[in-house]
């Protein structure tokens, strides 16, 4: 049921986008006649982007994006916007047509590309930029008007489908993926401004000339994609490894990270510590290798005086990630993942001295023991768990943490609503 609804969302979202776009390409080209420049300019730059298409990369967190953005952004410095937002729908049916694709698909993307071409266009011509003669001086204030509003919307677009997929702050999500993505769309609508200040002089050779760089800078993003990847899928390895000797176990490493990535997100964790936290969360049992299932049984009730209440196991995984450049950071995550949120130090609280992602992961990883890891009959709902997890929080739990929980699972529809319950 839940995966039709979803599935009916995008469908809706992707009727609104494409009617909009057709809508907007109507709305500009009516009764303006084009000149025969116009209409070759418009086929030779719709060709390019259709081509452009083809050189699509995966994101991570899905959707893909392509180097037709640089193609936009010339073609709105060049054009009248009633030839961009032509370019726009005929470089996207062109691609479609070659590719065999759905026709509501090819119009959803003609319908992004449409909109942030217009809402640029718009934000270009309101700080005073002019189409042709672009200098690169005179004009940084639009160009950087354009270029940010583009920057915006274009990822804007491409997190609405990550959310009706599977839902997750949006605000949170956009910021961190306007940073990841922002280097990648800095080199395209670069080239973009680069193509149309060399248009007057080369004509269509200037997109020839610079389509080589575009493939370059998305050759460079695949490659460094690949490598997160490949560090990404190693990780997944090691956990699936951890838990081959407990089949309750199994997949219980990255639904842990899941969940914990999208509390921070609601926490406002954005970046590099999201990305750590993520790298945490999959190896927070890397400490159980090499343990037998009776040995762990115990040391997950083992707490040392002499280590702040650290599980046994989570203080291995932390001295074995410390070892490793890349995890170093993820070394003390994993270390507290199981100190209780209010003991109290000779030095200060606990809660003050363990880090926010090892006070994510505890909450993340307990919530998924008590509805996935037990035994059929021993399981708790969500509800269940939320409401056991609460009548802890502000002693073993993080009350923040635990209110993230909650929300995640009320956007996920694991939840309808907030449990009331003791505690802050």
């Amino acid at each position: 049921m839940i995966k039709k609804k979803t599935r009916l969302k995008i469908i809706i979202a992707q009727t609104i986008i494409a009617i909009s776009g057709v809508a907007t390409v109507l709305y500009y080209i009516r009764g303006l006649p084009f000149e025969v420049s116009d209409f070759i300019a418009i086929i030779l730059f719709s060709l390019c982007f259709g081509l452009a298409e083809f050189f699509d990369i995966s994101l991570p967190q899905g959707g893909v994006h392509s180097v037709s953005s640089a193609i936009i952004v010339a073609a709105i410095l060049l054009f009248p916007l009633q030839n961009v937002v032509t370019i726009a729908l005929l470089g996207a049916l062109a691609s479609a047509l070659i590719r065999k694709g759905d026709l509501l698909t090819a119009l959803t993307s003609s319908g992004e590309n449409i909109i942030s071409a217009t809402l640029s266009a718009q934000a270009f011509y309101l700080l005073g930029g002019k189409i042709h003669n672009i200098s690169l001086f005179r004009d940084i204030v639009p160009l950087l008007g354009l270029a940010l509003t583009f920057l915006i919307i274009d990822i804007s677009f491409e997190q609405l489908f990550i959310f009706l997929k599977k839902p997750m702050p949006f605000i949170n999500a956009s910021i961190t993926a306007l940073q990841f993505l922002g280097p990648m769309y800095i080199a395209l609508i670069s080239t973009g401004i680069l193509m149309a200040m060399m248009f007057d002089s080369m004509y269509m050779w200037s997109i020839v000339l610079f389509f080589l760089p575009l493939l370059v800078t998305r050759h460079s993003f695949k490659l460094f994609l690949n490598i997160r990847k490949t560090y990404n899928d190693t990780m997944k390895t090691l956990a699936s490894a951890i838990e081959a000797q407990n089949l309750l176990m199994r997949g219980h490493a990255e639904r842990v990270s899941d969940l914990a990535v999208d509390m921070a997100r609601v926490m406002r964790i954005r970046g590099k510590d999201l990305e750590v936290i993520n790298n945490a969360a999959l190896l927070h049992d890397i400490g159980r290798i090499g343990v037998d299932e009776e040995s762990l049984d115990s040391l997950l009730d083992t707490v040392t005086s002499d280590n702040e209440g650290e599980v046994l196991h989570a203080q291995v995984g932390g001295d074995i990630l410390e070892q490793v450049d890349y995890l170093k950071n993820c070394s003390e995550i994993v270390r507290k993942h199981h100190v209780p949120y209010k003991i109290e130090s000779k030095r200060s609280k606990t809660s003050e001295l363990v880090p926010l992602g090892a006070r994510i992961i505890n909450v993340a990883s307990y919530y998924d023991e008590l509805t996935q890891t037990r035994e059929s009959d021993e399981r708790l709902n969500p509800r269940e768990a939320v409401a056991r997890i609460k009548k802890d929080r502000g002693f073993l739990f993080d009350p923040k943490a635990v209110r993230s929980l909650a929300h995640i699972l009320r956007l996920r529809g694991s939840i309808l609503m907030v449990i009331s319950g003791g505690g802050h």
